[in-house]
């Protein structure tokens, strides 16, 4: 963990791949010996990837970063930097529905504690909150009564 965040302090900086690149190779070697299936050659990784075929490829980014618990620097995108974070922590999961995520129980239980901070903080004003229905596709609808 020491060294992971050691990594993404350096990225956050703004260093040069120069200077992370030692980092990186010392963390994948810590990772080997946690799981030897790391230890995987790149070259041998990147011929299988190559051979894969076109069906066997993610359909679309989300499932491809999915695997990986990488996490983009806040600084650098902030909006990927979010999504990252409730990937990795498993907080909610993407939707068949586009542009709409199922929030997982820990997730919701978060959500509940700030919406609460933040309905005292908008009453406080003197404002109303409002709520608005989840537009699902009747297509959906139409499946799940199957």
């Amino acid at each position: 963990k020491e060294k992971g965040d050691e990594i993404r302090a350096l990225k956050e900086s703004g260093a040069d791949k120069a200077a992370v690149a030692p980092l990186v190779e010392e963390l994948l070697a810590l990772k080997a010996q946690l799981d030897p299936s790391i230890a995987q050659p790149k070259k041998q990784k990147a011929s299988n990837k190559q051979k894969q075929s076109p069906q066997n490829k993610p359909v679309n980014k989300s499932e491809e970063e999915s695997e990986s618990d990488f996490i983009t620097a806040r600084s650098v995108d902030y909006s990927k930097w979010y999504n990252d974070i409730i990937r990795v922590a498993g907080l909610a999961e993407t939707s068949p529905v586009r542009g709409c995520m199922v929030i997982k129980p820990w997730g919701m239980s978060l959500w509940d504690k700030v919406r609460t901070e933040l309905d005292i903080l908008i009453k406080e004003h003197g404002a109303e909150n409002a709520y608005f229905p989840l537009l699902i596709p009747k297509s959906f609808l139409s499946k799940e009564a199957e």
